[in-house]
């Protein structure tokens, strides 16, 4: 019965950290949309989940997992390409910041 119930939590705190992350960083993209840096939006989630889960960092698994799943979508945050996040051209010939020819 015990290894049941330590598969269960495991799974739920798995399935409830990659949920939980996932949201937020959709909420923080979707947010920072608006600002056209979108990528910014999974990085700040981070930051705001480690700060309100520090507290429970060392006994909750689900606060543990939400902060692993957190950095994993910052992480894929910081390294996607800026057309891929809304799809808009842009007007400087596709380069970034007016580089190029």
């Amino acid at each position: 019965m015990d290894v049941l119930h330590l598969v269960l939590t495991m799974a739920l705190a798995t399935a409830g950290g990659a949920l939980g992350a996932g949201g937020v960083a959709w909420l923080f993209w979707t947010a920072f949309k608006l600002v056209h840096r979108p990528q910014w939006g999974p990085v700040l989630a981070f930051v705001l989940v480690l700060v309100l889960s520090y507290p429970w960092l060392r006994t909750n698994e689900l606060a543990q997992t939400l902060l692993l799943f957190s950095a994993l979508t910052a992480a894929v945050g910081l390294v996607s390409p800026s057309d891929s996040a809304g799809g808009e051209k842009r007007s400087n010939g596709g380069h970034r910041f007016g580089e190029g020819a």
